[in-house]
């Protein structure tokens, strides 16, 4: 007897055949329940708690495959089966046999047809199709025989491919029923289907062979009668009455109702009246339902776990509840963040694409690295997934080092030489000797794979170099220990996942070496079907636990024993989603193979009443409660309708509205409540996170003083670090600075502090960019300059060449390793260098000023004696290195000028000085009257006896570029070009000195910042001053110090970022910027703005400040 038990949902069908399964096993037959592959874990569970743990001696789950394969494996071991994976590649093979042959398809996009013919193949196979049945179904078609023709080439191509490889896991369920022949499997026994809606031609001819031997059988089947809603399970039990005539079994049909008042009456109209568009609406009875719209799937999940968490303090388990949509592809990345961050216990019941998964990611990066020539983001691919030889300490040492002298290539196979603090930096053989002994960690492994890669030839030549790879790495151990950590964690999950990736890429392999046995190809190709192939793989976990929420989608659900039923995403076209397309064969083809004798999978329309069919099932399922969620937006923020289900339930249950939830429903986990507590200390959020901070203080004083904290953080400043010994920590017991660092204290302490006080250095490249040339310029003018003044050379050009030769041996011994665009580079560096020299010493050649000294270096164990100064208990010492230091004796006086190189553009305004920027040169004048002595004594040496006292003369930037200036006709280029070159700074109002400074015969300085009139006299723009301007400027730069250095042994840490004009300030370039939070909307950030004032407003700002220290008394 076949008995096919049929009702709408929740009318006892499974409990039916449940009980079944009871009797028939304590009559001693075997009992066997075949269900579909998501509800086999569920089955197995409601089985044993229906019927007591005893059954499981008489009873089993399976799936169709699970069943194929114990009948298979009777005779011994069950065959080997070709995967995913090594289906898609006998594809890949098919079509390049199929060569020209085809005239509707092109090979050109063989990667989207092998996925697109595989797919159908899958499903000729299921509706068992033979290639010659589509071959003479092609004959009687009009526009479409070319197309059909391709298809049946194609498929008899893959079908010769196949032949001679592991068994089809397409062809696992024919084979299977050709086994069940002369087999002894399911003689005798009881046998029940469950959560099938229909069944594929192979699946049906199973059960047709399994009917011939049972003793009995029993359908599970969603369907009434008369109800297009159930019109796939209508031609179900067709196919099922057909068998059983067929086999000559006699059939029984048992309709079952749900009992009244089996569901609340709100959940029992949905159930009975959804989609049955001639219902009238029932009054009052929409207690249990809930409509809601949220902002977006974010904000819908978010709500989800708080409806979860609240059912779960109400006493609800979370097994009883489930939480459904239809585009898990966004939302279950979504629900799994959200609910963890809400404590409520969740399990995905869908697979995830293991391309996405670090392993997989890492031994393609390893991969894609030794295939492609060793670039960085392929080795970091590697390096960084966790999974290789390397700690993640190691992997960021050996990035910073990779990306600042671009190690690519061979160049990972050699020792490493490089300076690891890139080029002009202190040499550190410790860091050097850590990073070679890092690269041998990784080399040799690389190295082989390279050269296996590059000897391979066919398929399973490149796979075995992969899997050596492997091995030699130790990515199983590695794997191992990160599930084991995982489940440490917690994580249970994804500890599954991890312990089946291995598994996974070992199988994949050896599918690879099957399939591509004798397939000629190179190193780009088997990359590139490599990862076709992984891409044919997912990853799936079973539930860790027995009481967690399930989430999934609506064809991947059971609903069996849903109390509480969630739906995410009821929108216009998810709800019910979308059908059709993705298919190499169109509606109308399908419809035209249909009636030349080939019949395949469901049309759009059975497709469409399928998804119907689903979400009638899920709406049925809850036995208290339904919520459904109604985004307003999507993801990306495109906006979205509800579906018109939703305009359903609310036209059969009148009084039910669509309603926005209130905040508080974030008040009902620990973490959001949290959050909005937070929000409220610093003044933001609504009544809602006022409601969770006083929640939260409530709690006790230790809470009420963490916000008390918060509060003064969003309206005090970032810091004081008070405590002394955390000052010195930072800094250094003597705080060492030099004139840069001293104007990055002005600009930012933040800044400053992050960069200097935690040592936070952003990555770099070893390149010969503006601070690298700019060193390397300063060095060899330097040295040129001296060649010439000691006249060990005699002109320019020559002593420009000789001083790069000794230069570029000290800063760049390997130059000859480095790329051909770096040499060149160089090569122009070096032709800017001998322009620069010639013009350094033109200007000195018309100058009665000489070099005293050259990188006169002042500091502890220098020369020269640093600038001490002393602050709240704290001493800093200045330090710091003038390019060059210009002398002329006059009278007993010796006139210095300060000369410093830049390579950049600069810019100079002594209102600068107010604001601690641009105190460069003035610091260095600092220092020079600091080291008196010295410096006379110095230019005595050089000079002469004569100098008994030191005079400022001036500070001047010498541009060390060829600039480039655009002439237009006419126009004097010659001109322009000299002003480019004109030296910035501020020199002595005095004829004489100035004279001195430069010898002018007629017209205007040509180095000087000064411009003479016609009729004498120097003109307004002129950037000169007094004797007594130099010395006030001077004592300004030196109070500006002391007050940099009370902010640095207070502890200041503030970000004040500085700005110097419109979109101007130094937070446009700042690498801190993540780090400090800056906000100018808080009341707690705003910038100092630099305005610039005239020469006459800087000294009358510069005497109001030493009136007012005057007359504080200091």
């Amino acid at each position: 007897m076949v008995t096919i038990y049929t009702g709408r949902a929740g009318g006892g069908k499974t409990e039916a055949l449940l009980s079944a399964m009871g009797e028939g096993a304590r009559a001693g037959r075997r009992q066997l329940l075949i269900v579909p592959e998501m509800l086999s874990h569920e089955s197995e569970r409601r089985l044993l708690q229906s019927q007591g743990n005893p059954i499981a001696r008489f009873a089993e789950v399976l799936t169709f495959k699970r069943l194929a394969q114990r009948v298979l494996g009777e005779g011994g071991h069950p065959p080997a089966l070709l995967d995913g994976g090594g289906r898609v590649l006998a594809m890949h093979r098919a079509l390049s046999l199929c060569g020209d042959s085809l005239t509707h398809f092109s090979l050109s996009a063989r990667p989207e047809l092998a996925g697109g013919m595989l797919e159908l193949v899958s499903e000729l196979k299921s509706c068992q199709v033979a290639p010659e049945d589509l071959a003479k179904a092609a004959e009687s078609l009009g526009e479409s025989r070319r197309k059909v023709r391709d298809l049946s080439l194609c498929y008899a191509a893959y079908q010769n491919v196949t032949k001679d490889l592991p068994l089809d896991d397409k062809d696992l369920l024919t084979a299977c029923r050709e086994a069940l022949g002369p087999s002894d499997f399911g003689r005798g026994w009881d046998l029940y289907f469950d959560g099938f809606s229909g069944m594929t031609a192979q699946e049906r001819s199973i059960v047709e062979a399994l009917l011939e031997k049972c003793h009995s059988a029993a359908f599970a089947l969603l369907w009434e009668k008369e109800d297009r809603l159930f019109l796939e399970q209508e031609k179900f039990l067709q196919r099922l009455a057909g068998i059983c005539q067929k086999i000559n079994r006699p059939l029984k049909v048992c309709p079952l109702q749900r009992k009244e008042g089996d569901l609340p009456p709100a959940l029992s109209v949905l159930e009975r009246d959804l989609f049955d568009y001639a219902a009238i609406p029932t009054e009052n009875a929409w207690q249990g339902v809930n409509i809601y719209t949220l902002s977006d799937p974010q904000e819908e999940c978010e709500f989800a776990a708080a409806l979860c968490r609240k059912a779960m303090g109400e006493g609800m388990r979370c097994r009883n509840m489930v939480v459904a949509c239809s585009d898990m592809e966004t939302y279950a990345p979504l629900l799994e963040s959200t609910f963890q961050k809400w404590q409520v216990p969740l399990f995905l019941g869908e697979k995830s694409d293991i391309l996405q998964k670090p392993v997989l990611a890492a031994q393609q990066g390893a991969l894609l690295a030794a295939c492609q020539g060793m670039g960085y983001e392929d080795v970091f691919a590697y390096l960084k997934s966790g999974l290789s030889p390397l700690t993640m300490e190691e992997c960021d040492k050996l990035e910073n080092y990779v990306l600042m002298h671009n190690i690519r290539g061979k160049q990972y196979f050699a020792p490493f030489r490089k300076n690891p603090g890139g080029y002009g930096a202190k040499e550190d053989p410790g860091a050097l000797l850590e990073l070679e002994h890092i690269r041998q960690k990784i080399a040799p492994a690389f190295e082989n794979l390279v050269k296996a890669l590059k000897a391979s030839r066919e398929g399973p030549d490149y796979a075995q170099a992969l899997e050596r790879f492997l091995k030699e790495t130790g990515m199983e151990q590695a794997l191992s220990e990160k599930a084991r950590s995982l489940e440490e964690q917690g994580r249970a999950r994804e500890s599954a996942e991890y312990s089946q990736l291995y598994d996974i890429l070992q199988g994949a392999l050896c599918q690879f070496s099957a399939a591509m046995g004798g397939q000629q190809m190179d190193a780009g190709e088997f990359c590139r079907l490599w990862r076709l192939m992984l891409s044919q793989y997912q990853v799936a976990a079973i539930p860790v636990s027995l009481d967690h929420v399930q989430a999934a989608s609506f064809d991947r659900q059971s609903f069996a024993g849903v109390e509480f039923l969630i739906i995410l995403g009821a929108r216009e076209g998810a709800l019910p989603p979308a059908v059709g397309g993705g298919s190499l064969l169109t509606e109308e083809e399908r419809d035209q193979l249909f009636r030349a004798g080939v019949t395949l999978t469901q049309t759009a329309e059975e497709q469409a009443y399928e998804a119907q069919s689903q979400i009638y099932h899920a709406f049925a399922a809850p036995s208290k409660r339904l919520a459904v969620l109604c985004p307003q937006t999507l993801s990306g923020g495109t906006a979205c309708r509800p579906s018109y289900l939703v305009e359903r339930m609310l036209h059969l249950l009148p009084g039910l509205e669509m309603s926005r939830p209130a905040g508080d429903f974030r008040l009902l986990a620990p973490r959001p409540a949290w959050e909005l507590a937070c929000a409220a200390c610093q003044g933001e959020g609504d009544i809602w996170a006022r409601a969770a901070l006083s929640l939260e203080e409530e709690k006790g004083e230790e809470e009420q003083n963490h916000f008390e904290a918060l509060r003064r953080y969003a309206v005090s400043p970032r810091g004081p670090i008070r405590s002394r010994e955390l000052v010195a920590a930072a800094y250094g017991k003597r705080i060492r600075i030099t004139a840069s660092r001293a104007e990055k204290v002005a600009a930012c302490r933040f800044s400053y502090f992050m960069e200097y006080g935690l040592h936070a250095r952003e990555r770099k490249r070893a390149t010969f960019g503006a601070p690298e040339t700019g060193t390397f310029l300063h060095d060899v003018v330097e040295r040129a300059v001296r060649l010439l003044e000691e006249g060990d050379e005699q002109e320019p050009r020559k002593a420009a060449l000789r001083a790069i030769a000794q230069v570029k041996e000290k800063t760049l011994p390997h130059l000859e390793e480095e790329s051909p665009r770096f040499r060149a580079i160089f090569r122009r560096i070096q032709r800017m260098v001998v322009s620069i020299v010639e013009d350094v010493w033109q200007e000195l050649s018309l100058s009665k000023f000489r070099p005293i000294a050259f990188e006169m270096a002042f500091g502890p164990g220098e020369e020269y004696p640093p600038i001490l100064l002393e602050g709240d208990g704290v001493s800093l010492t200045l330090s710091g290195k003038i390019d060059r230091l210009d002398g002329f004796i006059q009278d007993g006086t010796l006139y210095v000028k300060v000369a410093d190189y830049k390579t950049g553009k600069k810019t100079f305004h002594l209102s600068d000085l107010l604001y601690g920027i641009n105190m460069q040169m003035f610091v260095y004048l600092l220092m020079v009257g600091f080291g008196r002595e010295a410096v006379l004594e110095k230019a005595r040496e050089r000079l002469g006896d004569g100098a008994q006292q030191i005079q400022t003369a001036g500070v001047l930037y010498i541009p060390a570029k060829t600039p480039y200036v655009q002439v237009g006709y006419g126009e004097d280029g010659e001109g322009k070009l000299t002003k480019e070159l004109r030296r910035i700074g501020i020199v002595l109002d005095e004829e004489p000195i100035l004279q001195a400074m430069e010898d002018r015969q007629e017209g205007d300085f040509r180095f000087l910042p000064v411009s003479v009139k016609k009729g004498g006299g120097l003109k307004s723009t002129s950037s000169v001053t007094s004797r007594e301007g130099l010395e006030k400027l001077t004592r300004g730069v030196d109070r500006q110090l002391r007050r940099l250095c009370a902010l640095l042994t207070r502890g200041d840490i503030e970000a004040r970022p500085l700005v110097t004009g419109p979109g101007a300030s130094v937070c446009n370039f700042c690498p801190y910027k993540d780090a400090c939070h800056y906000d100018e909307t808080m009341a707690k950030d705003a910038p100092r703005l630099a305005r610039v004032l005239s020469q006459e407003e800087v000294y009358a700002r510069l005497t109001e400040e030493e009136e007012e220290e005057t007359h504080h008394g200091r």
